[in-house]
């Protein structure tokens, strides 16, 4: 008979982890290089295993060296930091080939440019404008709140002191104190614009265009319209019965009545952008009823990079007679 025996152990002791309490769950992510950084899809556990990240701000789980915090080395093609930024190093919205340079924030194209700093902070290739700070005032000259309003005036420019009284737009924000008051109800003439002539009157200018003696204005608005009304001027009138309006897209920068054949009486010139494309046109100034300003017979044409457009002056350069 064979007889087997069991001898029995002493009883396994319980494990010091107890796998079925609960714990704090934590998302943690695929870290592919090691970096502390991960990527992808989340997954939940109790803890963060080796390979994960409790983060996923990694943009290229391939690389350790690219990550939050990392340095980055501009222009290389790589985003080692992965901020979505390698090619505009000092933030100024212009990426390097399009900034002169591109570790000083207040140089990009179209920036503010004085004159005769050594500094050429508008890329353009020179020290402000060629010619266009005449009055040399620091101050290209230009419309909006950098622009010089009067460059042949250096007491007159955006960081000059109003004073009132003058009847001049000193410091060149569109208004000058000291002009006395009145109501509209008053006026002579009154010209009103909705819609694309909502903006009316940024731009003025007056003169004979029909050699009849009696001034023709003309304006413009901050945005798309030009118009003109013969005069004598009198009574309220929308911009829809102007005797001249522009039919174009373009946005207006500048209007003018100027005697370019000197024959005393006046053309329109008109500035004018169309998308990066900037025009100088000049009309007869007989033209009446619609017209489209882009297809006048003297164009001269730019880059917005140029400003070409917004500021026209008249001046008899070569003592003809013409401006």
């Amino acid at each position: 008979m064979l007889v087997l025996l069991f001898l029995a152990g002493p009883e396994p002791k319980e494990s010091a982890v107890d796998d079925s309490a609960p714990c704090d769950t934590v998302t943690f992510y695929l870290d592919s290089d090691g970096d502390g950084f991960g990527s992808g899809t989340g997954a939940t556990g109790c803890e963060v295993p080796t390979g994960g990240a409790a983060n996923d701000t990694d943009c290229d789980d391939g690389d350790p060296e690219a990550c939050p915090g990392a340095t980055e080395v501009w222009y290389d093609g790589a985003d080692q930091d992965c901020d979505g930024n390698d090619d505009d190093q000092d933030g100024d919205g212009q990426p390097q080939g399009f900034d002169c340079d591109d570790t000083d924030p207040a140089i990009y194209p179209g920036a503010l440019d004085p004159a005769g700093d050594g500094v050429d902070q508008d890329c353009d290739g020179f020290d402000g404008v060629p010619g266009g700070d005449a009055d040399g005032d620091g101050y290209e000259a230009g419309i909006g709140p950098d622009g010089d309003c009067d460059d042949g005036d250096p007491a007159v420019n955006p960081g000059a002191e109003e004073i009132c009284g003058d009847n001049v737009d000193g410091n060149c924000d569109g208004l000058a104190c000291g002009m006395g008051s009145g109501s509209l109800s008053g006026a002579a003439a009154r010209y009103d614009g909705t819609g694309a002539g909502a903006y009316i009157g940024y731009f003025i200018d007056g003169g004979d265009t029909d050699g009849d003696g009696v001034a023709e204005v003309l304006v413009g608005s901050f945005g798309q319209g030009v118009w003109m009304w013969a005069g004598p001027h009198s009574g309220q009138e929308p911009v829809g019965g102007a005797d001249f309006m522009s039919t174009g897209s373009e946005l207006t920068l500048a209007v003018a009545l100027i005697d370019e054949s000197g024959d005393g009486r006046s053309e329109i010139a008109v500035g004018l952008e169309d998308g990066n494309t900037r025009i100088v046109a000049i009309l007869p100034g007989e033209v009446r009823g619609s017209y489209d300003p882009s297809t006048a017979s003297t164009l001269l044409t730019g880059s917005s990079s140029d400003r070409l457009g917004e500021l026209i002056v008249t001046a008899d350069a070569e003592g003809d007679g013409g401006e």
